[in-house]
């Protein structure tokens, strides 16, 4: 499994990434057992961006983030609830306990975002992203049942 995991991300993987990179392409995961309901809160200023994840269901969310986006604070749960596993791809993933809030620094702003969803339940995302140059806020609901999707 090390090996092919090695080969890919030395490979047409790691091409993909850096290319959605360049484009300003990111890719994030969530996983969970039954359905659940994710809220994103996506705020922007001059290229940067602070990102809330907030786990608004009933079960623990697993959050696979890009690692260049840094914890700034954990809300509504104990700190070594929201447990973090370097996966060693570019991507870290978060623990996200029910009721809890994962506020990310993200240095580079994302232009998109494709959510992966490898569960069966179905996933609620509620996103609302400002952008506090231009004072303009976007607010959507998506529901998620299937492997991928462009949230934005």
């Amino acid at each position: 499994m090390f090996l092919g995991v090695t080969a890919l991300s030395n490979g047409p993987l790691k091409a993909t990434i850096l290319e959605w990179q360049t484009e300003g392409r990111v890719a994030i995961a969530a996983e969970h057992k039954g359905s659940a309901s994710l809220g994103l809160d996506v705020s922007t200023l001059q290229g940067t961006a602070i990102i809330d994840c907030v786990n608004e269901g009933e079960g623990t969310i697993y959050l696979s983030l890009p690692e260049s986006w840094k914890r700034r604070e954990v809300r509504n749960a104990r700190l070594e609830d929201v447990t973090l596993v370097e996966t060693g791809l570019g991507f870290t993933r978060w623990t996200l306990p029910v009721g809890a809030t994962l506020s990310m620094t993200v240095p580079e702003a994302p232009r998109h975002v494709t959510l992966h969803h490898p569960s069966p339940g179905l996933l609620k995302v509620r996103l609302s992203r400002i952008d506090l140059e231009d004072d303009a806020v976007t607010r959507d609901t998506i529901l998620v049942q299937g492997k991928e999707v462009e949230i934005w």
